[in-house]
This record gives C-alpha cells, sequence and structure tokens, in this order.
C-alpha cells in the first residue's frame, strides 16, 4: 500500500544545512553540494521526498513516505551530490555515489547493483576497485529551472573525476516503468545489445530477477550503422507511443564505450526494471570533458573526502 508522500521540507532548514563546508563549485548559479546525509537530516528528507514523488509518478518508488534507505544512512552510506538552486531555493537534480572499494566486505560487495546482478570474478577485482557506483539519479520536474538538474549533477561528477583520478569507471543503472511498452522495451534492449552488448558477460543479472525480450527485436536494426540504427531507434519508439530514456541519451552522448550487462526486475522498489551500464571515464567525449571536468576549480576539495 501506498503511504502519502510527506510535505516539502522548509527551505530554510535546507539552506542551514547546506553550509560552505559542503559546497564543491557553482554551476550556472546552482550550487553543487556534496554531503553524508546522516548528518544533514532535513536535506536528507527532501531529496527522499524528491525521489519517491520522481518514481512514483512514474510507476516505481518504494511507497514510503521518501525513498530514503541504508545506502543513505546506514553504517557505510553513500554520498549525496545535491544541485542546490540559490535563487528559488530548491533542489534541482541528484545523484547518490560511492567508491566502490569502501563497500567491499571480503569477497562481497555490499552495493545496490549486487542485489540485482552477479558479478565475475575478473569484474569484482579488475574493475570495481576502480570504480564509484552511482545512484538515483534525480531532477526535480517541478523546479523552475528544472532542465539544469542533470547538467548541474554531472558538473558535480566533474569534480569527482577532477579530484579522484585514480577511479577508472562510473558503474550504475538504468531505469524503466512497468508502464513502458514491451515492443518499445525490447527494440531499445535490442539496439544497446548490439552496441553496448558486453561479450565477455562481466556483470549479469540474476536468474530469478533477469528481464527477457523479443530476440527478434534486433532484426530491425542494420547492426553496422550506429547513427541511422539510432535515428531508427527513436522513430520507431515513436510510433509505439514511447521516447528513448532521457539518461540513456545523455550516457549515450557522453562515451561511444558504454557497456550494457542486461536488466533485472527490481523487487525493492516497485518492480521496475534496471539495466546496468559501465562507463569509463578515461572516454568521455572531449566536448564533454571540457564542460564538466577541464572547468572545475578545486576550490573545497575537503568536501568530497
Amino acid at each position: 500500500m501506498m503511504e502519502a508522500i510527506r510535505p516539502p521540507v522548509d527551505p530554510a532548514q535546507i539552506d542551514r544545512e547546506l553550509g560552505p563546508g559542503s559546497l564543491v563549485r557553482s554551476f550556472r548559479g546552482i550550487a553543487i553540494h556534496v554531503i553524508d546525509g546522516r548528518n544533514v537530516p532535513a536535506v536528507m528528507e527532501e531529496i527522499g521526498r524528491i525521489r519517491e514523488t520522481e518514481f512514483r509518478a512514474e510507476g516505481g518508488g518504494t511507497g514510503k513516505p521518501v525513498d530514503v534507505d541504508d545506502y543513505d544512512i546506514g553504517d557505510r552510506p553513500f554520498r549525496q551530490l545535491v544541485a542546490w538552486d540559490t535563487q528559488s531555493s530548491e533542489i534541482v537534480g541528484m545523484y547518490r555515489f560511492v567508491a566502490a572499494a569502501e563497500a567491499r566486505s571480503h569477497d562481497a560487495y555490499e552495493l545496490p547493483t549486487a542485489r540485482l546482478f552477479d558479478f565475475s570474478p575478473a569484474f569484482k577485482d579488475d574493475v570495481l576497485p576502480h570504480t564509484i557506483e552511482l545512484g538515483r539519479s534525480v531532477v526535480n520536474r517541478s523546479a523552475k529551472r528544472a532542465v539544469m538538474g542533470l547538467f548541474a549533477a554531472w558538473s558535480g561528477l566533474g569534480a569527482i573525476v577532477a579530484e579522484f583520478p585514480e577511479y577508472r569507471h562510473f558503474f550504475g543503472k538504468f531505469t524503466t516503468y512497468p508502464s513502458f511498452d514491451p515492443k518499445a522495451l525490447a527494440l531499445l534492449l535490442g539496439f544497446l545489445d548490439i552496441y553496448c552488448g558486453d561479450p565477455d558477460a562481466m556483470v549479469v543479472p540474476k536468474p530469478e530477477l533477469a528481464v527477457t525480450t523479443d530476440p527478434g527485436a534486433r532484426d530491425v536494426f542494420c547492426g553496422s550503422d550506429y547513427a541511422s540504427d539510432y535515428e531508427l531507434l527513436a522513430e520507431k519508439l515513436k510510433e509505439l507511443g514511447q521516447m528513448i530514456p532521457p539518461l540513456v541519451i545523455s550516457y549515450l552522448g557522453l562515451t561511444s564505450t558504454m557497456k550494457c550487462y542486461g536488466t533485472a526486475r527490481n523487487p525493492y522498489f516497485g518492480n521496475v526494471l534496471e539495466t546496468a551500464i559501465l562507463i569509463n571515464i578515461a572516454d568521455i567525449g572531449q566536448k564533454q570533458w571540457k564542460r564538466f571536468v577541464t572547468s572545475y576549480e578545486s576550490k573545497n576539495p575537503a568536501a568530497l573526502r
């Protein structure tokens, strides 16, 4: 049963908690903060409220008053990246992130993705120690400058890349919802398998959660011309009343070497469908690198550590 979402938190409380000690950069008048959710309860509650509002609107969410879990406020929490519009006093975008090495316990990784996917020994030993896991990417669509939300959050990720050159990968997932047309989903996942699939199967959905779609959907694409197949994908999805998820569009525009590792049903989050992805930081395009990483000026590196 869905519980009522909590009302918005008083912006004055949020503003007090987002002090200069957590500010890492600004992006077109939006302040980017990195926080430990355990230390800023008002901010964490508002993050959870916005998450639950946005995910529930699409058919996902936790069903609780706020989307806040142990990965936010547990013993070894993710850090929260928050884009705060100082002009309108509202959060416009957010991510949460953690160095995977910090979530390792013996041979296991206590990560949200590990509940949905199985990792090969090579992935655990060679990739995850150099990886930052990202999650809960949300744009507050009710914000006045919602259009800036994702780019503001990415400028925060650019600060992380600049301050932590030892990390080589971003790992996480993108979400599609139960309402997404099955034929459209098969086309989307077929396209991604052709151009971003991993032949080494380093990450695979847990068998009981694995999502399968019509393999014949791949036959729509020529498989050798990315640009024309991408255009065809967009056209086919439009015919079905769908569109390529904005986060997928953004990630594909970020790098040409993104890896997709299959799709799992997430029973912990409204049975949404989660597709695991990996981005090699060194392969981020020159334009995006200049915009989000090169432009960063290290003013408060302690906030990221």
